[in-house]
C-alpha cells in the first residue's frame, strides 16, 4: 500500500505480524525512450504504537488503510480525526481501546473539547504552543495528565500539532526492541521464534507466526532483507508501570 499525506495507515501486529516500509520515486517523462526518475523528496511521517488491551493481544494480524479522514472545524482551528471521536467528528479506523489522535492546526486562542476520563498529550509538529502558561516547543510529549473537559491553548500562526488520548491503560507492559509483552518469557520466546523464522525457507515462513513479505527474506540484502533481533540483555526485563 502506498500511503499519501493525510492519510492513515494501521498495522495491529496481534501475535505476531512481519513488515516492511520504504519511500518510493515516481517515473517522469524524458526524451524519447527514456524516463526520468526523479529524486526522492523529503517526507514526514508519524508512527505511534498503540497497545492493544490483553483481550485482543493474541489475535490475528490485520492492516487497514483509511484515505477519507473526517474533518472537524472549529473556532481558529481545523483538526483531521486520525483515530476516534473529536469535536462531534469520529474516525472509520478500527481501535481496540477508546482512543483519540487529531492531526489539528490553528491560530491564536483555541478551546479543545476533551474527555476527562482520558488522559491527553500533545505533540507540537510545527510552530508552537502555550499550555498552562509552559511553552510547547515542536519535538517533545507535553504530557496533560486526566480530568480535564478543555484544553485552552495559545498557538502562533499556523501551528500544527497532534491531540493525543485515550483511557488510562490498566495493564504493565514489557517493551524491548519490536516486541510488546507482559513478561520477559513472553518477550524471550517471541525473540526465538522470530530468529527461528529467518532459518525458514519462504513457505514456511509465510505461515509461521509472524508471516513473511515477499522479497524481504533472508537473501535479500542488506537493504531489503530481514532484520535480526539483537541479543537479550544479561539481565530480566521488567515491565514498564505507571509508578
Amino acid at each position: 500500500m502506498v500511503v499519501q499525506p493525510g492519510e492513515l495507515n494501521i498495522m495491529t501486529a496481534g501475535n505476531g505480524i512481519s513488515h516492511s516500509e520504504f519511500s518510493v520515486i515516481a517515473a517522469g517523462t524524458g526524451t524519447g525512450s527514456a524516463a526520468l526518475v526523479e529524486e526522492i523528496p523529503m517526507s514526514r511521517g508519524l508512527q505511534l504504537w498503540v497497545a492493544l488491551p490483553d483481550e485482543h493481544r493474541h489475535r490475528a494480524p490485520s492492516f487497514e488503510q483509511v484515505k477519507d479522514l473526517p474533518v472537524a472545524v472549529g473556532e481558529g482551528f481545523r483538526a483531521t480525526v486520525m483515530v476516534g471521536e473529536f469535536a462531534g467528528q469520529r474516525s472509520p479506523a478500527t481501535m481496540f481501546s477508546p482512543i483519540v489522535g487529531a492531526d489539528i492546526t490553528g491560530t491564536g486562542s483555541l478551546d479543545l473539547p476533551l474527555r476527562p476520563d482520558f488522559e491527553h498529550a500533545v505533540l507540537v509538529l510545527d510552530g508552537h504552543l502555550v499550555i498552562d502558561g509552559q511553552d510547547i516547543e515542536a519535538g517533545p510529549l507535553a504530557y496533560l495528565g486526566a480530568g480535564r473537559s478543555n484544553l485552552a491553548v495559545q498557538a502562533e500562526p499556523e501551528t500544527r500539532f497532534m491531540l493525543l488520548g485515550g483511557e488510562p491503560f490498566g495493564e504493565d507492559l514489557l517493551m524491548w526492541w519490536n516486541f510488546v509483552g507482559r513478561t520477559h518469557e513472553e518477550v524471550e520466546k517471541a525473540r526465538e521464534e522470530w530468529e527461528a523464522e529467518g532459518l525458514l525457507d519462504d513457505a514456511a515462513a509465510a505461515t509461521s507466526r509472524f508471516g513473511f513479505v515477499p522479497g524481504h527474506g533472508p537473501d535479500a540484502g542488506p537493504e531489503a532483507g530481514r532484520i535480526p533481533a539483537p541479543p537479550l540483555p544479561g539481565v530480566k526485563l521488567r515491565p514498564r508501570t505507571r509508578g
